[in-house]
């Protein structure tokens, strides 16, 4: 299978030299055992990049801090959720590039879950009006208590983020997702 990209996963040259970088390797079912575990990781990884700019001229290291712990929640639990296998890997890499981070998360998952989760992230990237698909959205999942749809969704409506995704294989052949989120420093204000 050839991998699929969708939005903007491609932003930045797969070969420039990061000012700092983190990867962490974190099993799937302790996740979705221990759900608090990801909020805990998410102000992790928002403490050490904010931390990073309390020398640096920016106008809120607190909101570099909960910007990116928002978007890394929502990608680290997207990541558990349907990375049910015992077995499954969730791996996670942290780009800084100046003013620009990366935050890349990587999942295995069933074929079926990732043929459910194609047309919806298609039609994100896809949408003109990311208000009016946020909308439809509640309305066609209002009787769907623990799948609103919208998390991704409010990533980049609320934001200053820009996202992408790759549909593809890990190097066992099984189907793995791979969500990049890029904040723009300056962009937050």
């Amino acid at each position: 299978m050839s991998p699929r990209i969708l939005g903007d996963f491609d932003l930045l040259p797969e070969g420039l030299i990061p000012e700092g970088a983190l990867d962490l390797r974190l099993s799937a079912a302790d996740l979705g055992s221990h759900w608090a575990r990801c909020a805990l990781l998410s102000d992790t990884v928002g403490r050490y990049v904010s931390f990073a700019f309390r020398e640096q001229p920016h106008p809120d290291a607190g909101l570099v801090f909960n910007t990116v712990s928002t978007v890394f929640q929502e990608l680290i639990e997207n990541a558990a959720k349907f990375s049910r296998r015992r077995d499954a890997w969730v791996d996670v890499r942290l780009r800084h590039y100046g003013r620009v981070l990366m935050l890349e998360v990587a999942n295995t998952s069933s074929a079926a879950s990732m043929e459910r989760f194609a047309p919806k992230a298609e039609a994100l990237f896809e949408a003109e009006d990311l208000e009016e698909l946020f909308i439809d959205t509640l309305v066609a999942n209002a009787d769907f208590t623990t799948r609103s749809g919208i998390g991704l969704l409010l990533l980049l409506k609320d934001h200053p983020v820009k996202l992408g995704i790759r549909l593809g294989e890990d190097p066992e052949g099984r189907p793995q997702v791979t969500t990049r989120a890029f904040v723009y420093l300056d962009d937050l204000a």
